[in-house]
């Protein structure tokens, strides 16, 4: 009897809860979260991609001994 009761009332809980939305603070602060991960995630690679282009200019430079 007891375990039945147990699992009814879990049961509404797991029921109860998916009716609840989340609160609006933490979904700001999610999305919040995940804009500046996205924000450092590009400006890592735009770095990254400069680093890159400036390697193989460099690297055509000194290839080809032309120095303006």
């Amino acid at each position: 009897m007891l375990d039945q009761a147990l699992v009814a009332y879990f049961s509404f809980l797991v029921l109860a809860s998916k009716n609840i939305p989340a609160p609006r603070s933490r979904k700001d602060t999610l999305r919040g979260k995940m804009e500046e991960q996205m924000s450092f995630t590009l400006t890592a690679m735009r770095q990254r991609q400069a680093e890159e282009m400036a390697a193989a200019t460099f690297a055509a430079r000194n290839h080809n001994d032309y120095h303006p």
